[in-house]
């Protein structure tokens, strides 16, 4: 019988993924779980109860930033149990990048609990644990545009609405970038540090995986629409050795940090930040044990 932590949040993504906390006990009823459950708050939450019994999986149901906030606390307290993922977010992207079921709720705890975890690199931003990404730039602005009440109501296209609502007041900058202690200058409109991300079946890239110790530097600069559409089509495409004339690319391998010249706020997987300053990054290596499918390319 396995022991299942679940933090719950009752109010993630769109209206149709709410009040899915009787599908969830349900299951892991079926399953022959053991289990509690902790419904998250708006604001200081207590995932402290993670610590009372020797769980087998931590359970996350929720969008992105559910997820990412029970990730920074498995890790800084050292939490031995999988991290399964039930993605009720408006996007989850985690989700979909591990391969997780996103549709199924059901069927994500069954994944989460008949499957053993696997190491998986994560990073330490500021101070706060990110699985996906953190940036700094017009990333901020675009997440920031995206409000929470946008994303419950028409989900992935309040992003789409934001891009074209802030893409043109915001324009590039200089950025001095450190990375495993060797300096860097680019113009940029926005500088990103990539755990993993996949879409559809492509990895973002060659270096783009979650268990590599190797975190990829994204430093773009697109000057129209079409110039970022073909920048997300490079992406998508692109194979190991290709450059593109708006995209820097640079590895690394234990930490980054990232100065603007010009104020510019920062993002940690997809939680939107004021604060102008340095955005730090420490990669830390194969730390968090999560429940997916394997990423490797066929």
């Amino acid at each position: 019988m396995k022991k299942v932590f679940v933090v719950y949040n009752p109010v993630s993504g769109l209206r149709k993924m709410r009040n899915l906390r009787p599908v969830i006990e349900k299951r892991l009823i079926k399953l022959g779980c053991e289990y509690e459950v902790y419904e998250t708050q708006k604001e200081n939450n207590d995932f402290s109860g993670m610590l009372m019994s020797d769980y087998d999986v931590i359970l996350a149901v929720g969008g992105d930033g559910t997820v990412a906030d029970v990730a920074d606390y498995v890790v800084k307290h050292d939490i031995k149990a999988s991290l399964g993922i039930v993605g009720t977010g408006s996007t989850n992207l985690l989700a979909l990048s591990l391969k997780i079921p996103v549709v199924n709720s059901s069927a994500a705890v069954d994944f989460a609990v008949n499957n053993e975890g696997k190491a998986m690199d994560v990073g330490l931003a500021n101070g706060r644990v990110f699985l996906i990404a953190a940036g700094k730039g017009y990333d901020n602005v675009f997440m920031t545009g995206a409000t929470r009440e946008m994303k419950r109501k028409i989900g992935f296209l309040a992003y789409v609405w934001s891009f074209f609502t802030t893409y043109l007041a915001h324009p590039k900058c200089k950025y001095q970038i450190e990375i495993d202690g060797y300096s860097h200058e680019v113009e940029a409109k926005t500088v990103l540090v990539f755990n993993f991300l996949r879409l559809s079946e492509k990895k973002l890239g060659p270096g783009f995986k979650p268990d590599d110790g190797v975190f990829e530097v994204v430093a773009m600069n697109p000057t129209s629409l079409w110039s970022l559409i073909r920048i997300g089509l490079f992406l998508l495409l692109r194979k190991e050795k290709h450059t593109h004339p708006k995209i820097t690319f640079f590895e690394a391998r234990s930490s980054v940090k990232i100065h603007s010249d010009a104020d510019r706020g920062y993002q940690i997987d997809g939680d939107v930040l004021d604060d102008t300053g340095d955005l730090d990054i420490t990669v830390m290596k194969r730390r968090l044990n999560v429940v997916y499918c394997s990423t490797s390319s066929k």
